[in-house]
């Protein structure tokens, strides 16, 4: 409801990201976390390749509390986190802007940029700050005004120019806080982060004196542009932003403290401030265009952008011909939509695990900002949380648009349907760092379901110069994508130490014995070519989704309850492939 037709007339300035991930291009926080591998990496010696993903949220886990026992490193989600990162990783300049190239170079505008070129063109928004290096935002305005000769572009080194043509109010500004990628003033460290150039900051003073202004997918990392945003209310008080002040940010995320403290102020200034919720910069933008009446053709076309679109593939059939990409993702037909809702006085997640291990209730929990959402009988979830003082006790909805990211929904449902498949499978479930693993019960080996999967690599064993069995096994995670909801699962290996007599730790022999189960690991991998990949895929959706042929899916319960709430899904048995690429 912030938004209105005579908002967007009014505002006149867009500052912050406008958002370049659509692009390809990652975001300060995503590069944070690549720094943070390539230290990580390099200080214990093991390649990028054999750590997780970045998306794995155990690993993160993991960087986070490696980098949190160092001395002199910033604390988790601070200002200084960037800066101090990025400096640490390419302490060289020319290793900056090297690192800078490769991330920025050959991208082309998404439709968030092209939409923002259409305001600008419909004078909406006379004036764009931002703290990307990219010439995206330039780009798309030359498509849609025709000319470079119709916006100015004012950087570090022609900061007089932008703040002349501001005088001016005579053509739209690109203000490029950082500098330009091409440019050999980039601002990114600390040092070099500590103070914006006098003329852009003075610039940006007096404009936000005079416009509203909306930040887009910026975190207000450097304390630089807050302190610009203080001097403009301790200037202009109650006058400030006199169009209003707008902070949009993602569903569930929260503002950094100095952003925070920045509303407080105008608040109590009665300032028209408002802190808004948007998944993305090209949701934003095309959320703006529905608001604007008697759009003209022309402006539409420009956001007619050809882009890669992600498109279903007909599964093939057997033949010789050159082969398409069979994948590691099965579809999920059917998934919980709804869970149980608790509200009550309890801590965290951990608490919460806790809570249902003492009552020893059979419930799948986890916590939100919400609360505590679960599956279980209501008897069971009543006892796991009644010493809590429960408040609320109600239904909770399970969003689709919640299962897009690492959400606590995501979370519930990975952990369900591990315990599902493996309450009904020869398979055992249990947590990793990585995520939740399903591997072979040592018990039932003899499963027919097990059979394809014993064929194309074996079920158990005992790591050759170690006590250690081994058990193949899957990584599985959810993933909705294509608007499906997809299993997506990697074969790995899960290593169960049955030694028989304990082996000093750092010995020469623990040495060994680590390098031997390592070299099984590799040599395993290493040899999981096409022919053997797409046989172990076989054996997984069978140990999944049975032997049945005439059944094309398989429906599991995490739980088995017949009152209360249950995660129940339906799993398809034929995985997922690519399509051919046609000209």
């Amino acid at each position: 409801d912030t938004f209105t037709s005579e908002t967007t007339r009014e505002f006149q300035q867009l500052t912050g990201h406008p958002r370049s991930v659509s692009s390809g291009i990652p975001t300060a926080g995503d590069m944070i976390w690549d720094f943070k591998r390539l230290l990580y990496c390099s200080e214990n010696r093991t390649s990028v390749h054999s750590v997780p993903h970045l998306s794995d949220v155990e690993f993160r886990k993991r960087l986070t509390a490696y980098f949190a026992q160092k001395t002199g490193y910033p604390p988790s989600y601070s200002n200084d986190e960037y800066s101090f990162y990025f400096e640490e990783t390419y302490p060289d300049e020319r290793e900056r802007r090297k690192y800078l190239d490769e991330m920025i170079s050959n991208r082309v505008p998404s439709i968030g940029h092209m939409a923002l070129a259409g305001l600008v063109r419909l004078n909406k928004v006379k004036r764009i700050w931002t703290t990307n290096f990219d010439r995206l935002v330039e780009d798309a305005l030359v498509r849609t005004l025709g000319s470079t000769e119709k916006f100015v572009v004012s950087t570090l080194e022609n900061s007089k120019v932008g703040y002349d043509a501001s005088t001016e109010d005579h053509r739209p500004i690109i203000t490029k806080l950082h500098g330009d990628f091409l440019s050999r003033n980039i601002k990114n460290t600390k040092v070099e982060l500590q103070q914006q150039e006098s003329n852009l900051r003075k610039c940006l003073e007096k404009e936000c004196g005079n416009y509203g202004i909306a930040f887009a997918g910026y975190s207000g990392r450097d304390q630089s542009i807050l302190d610009a945003l203080k001097t403009v209310l301790d200037t202009y008080k109650e006058n400030s932003f006199p169009s209003g002040f707008f902070w949009f940010h993602r569903p569930g995320s929260q503002l950094a403290p100095g952003v925070a403290e920045l509303f407080e102020e105008m608040w109590s200034l009665n300032i028209d401030a408002h802190p808004i919720e948007c998944h993305t910069f090209d949701e934003l933008m095309r959320d703006l265009f529905t608001l604007i009446e008697d759009v003209p053709d022309e402006i539409r076309e420009f956001l007619k952008v050809d882009r890669p679109r992600n498109r279903q593939a007909n599964i093939p059939s057997a033949g010789i011909s050159w082969p398409v990409i069979r994948l590691n993702a099965i579809p999920v037909s059917m998934a919980p939509t709804v869970c149980r809702k608790v509200v009550c006085e309890i801590g965290g997640v951990k608490e919460v695990k806790q809570a249902i291990k003492d009552a020893e209730a059979n419930v799948i929990g986890t916590r939100t900002r919400a609360g505590v959402i679960c599956f279980g009988t209501d008897e069971d979830v009543r006892r796991a949380f009644e010493d809590h003082s429960i408040d609320v006790f109600d239904v909770h909805p399970i969003s689709l648009e919640r299962l897009k990211f690492e959400s606590a929904e995501l979370g519930l449902l990975n952990e369900s349907i591990a315990k599902a498949i493996a309450r009904e499978t020869p398979l055992i479930a249990c947590r990793s760092r990585r995520g939740w693993i399903l591997h072979v019960d040592g018990n039932q080996t003899g499963d027919p379901r097990l059979a394809k999967l014993a064929d194309a690599e074996g079920l158990v064993g005992v790591i050759p110069g170690t006590k250690n069995r081994w058990y193949t096994a899957i990584l599985i995670r959810l993933h909705y994508k294509l608007d499906q909801l997809w299993l997506v699962f990697e074969p790995t290996v899960k290593i169960q130490d049955d030694q028989e007599e304990e082996i000093e730790r750092n010995s020469e022999a623990e040495s060994k014995r680590i390098e031997s189960v390592k070299e099984f690991i590799r040599e395993r991998s290493a040899k999981r070519y096409n022919f053997v990949l797409n046989n172990l895929l076989d054996g997984w959706t069978a140990a999944l989704c049975g032997v049945d042929n005439k059944s094309n899916s398989a429906t599991f319960q995490s739980l088995g309850i017949s009152d209360g709430i249950d995660a129940k899904f339906e799993v398809c048995r034929t995985t997922a492939y690519s399509k051919r690429l046609t000209s």
